[in-house]
């Protein structure tokens, strides 16, 4: 399926979930960002050429990302796909898309989002361990920042270069952490800032 084509399932249903969702391409997301990005992703399968599924997933804006990724989130529709010419689709999609919207319409506040990663308990992921102590850190959690980032540089060293990127961000971040606690929460609001333009979401979230 085309991005047009999600694009028009989108404006069919989009309002009769939400009011704050803002209809970006394949995915729509909340606003305002309050330093998460919280939506519903539309993803082609390769089933056939008029079915799809649909993806609610959130991502911290304080964690450096080249594009969109669905690391924390799930399927709709109890993993299921989707279809264009499925009988009272908007509707059925609405449902399921209202049922995660008191979910994702919490995570506004970053305790609840610390609860989010929490709850997924990924141990070992260097992704969840990475953006659960940012997250940490910006709720003013630093020592268990700084615990959860031993950890990370403590898992095994195969020098992957995204692996690399990784504990170079979270060495940046505990040195600044140990040396000036505000100089940390700086550096994630710029990688949040930066996130924001490669994205294309709005500057200011209104």
């Amino acid at each position: 399926m085309k991005i047009k084509q999600f694009e028009q399932i989108e404006r069919q249903v989009v309002p009769h979930v939400s009011p704050a969702l803002t209809i970006r391409g394949q995915f729509c997301f909340l606003k305002p960002l309050a330093g998460t990005l919280r939506g519903f992703y539309f993803e082609p399968s390769g089933f056939n050429t008029t079915s799809f599924y649909v993806n609610m997933f959130f991502l911290p804006l304080c964690v450096p990302v080249e594009s969109l990724h669905l690391t924390f989130g799930s399927r709709i529709g109890a993993k299921r796909r989707w279809d264009v010419g499925e009988s009272g689709l908007y509707s059925k999609l609405a449902t399921s898309m209202s049922e995660r919207l008191p979910f994702l319409s919490q995570l506004s506040d970053t305790k609840r989002v610390v609860e989010a990663l929490e709850s997924l308990a990924y141990v070992g992921n260097m992704h969840w361990l990475e953006a659960l102590s940012y997250v940490l850190v910006l709720d003013g959690e630093y020592e268990r920042a700084l615990s959860l980032i031993d950890k990370l540089l403590g898992t095994p060293d195969h020098q992957v270069d995204w692996e690399l990127q990784i504990k170079r961000r979270v060495v940046l971040i505990r040195d600044k952490l140990l040396r000036d606690e505000q100089e940390a929460c700086d550096q994630l609001h710029a990688w949040e800032a930066e996130n924001i333009s490669k994205l294309n979401l709005p500057v200011v979230a209104v």
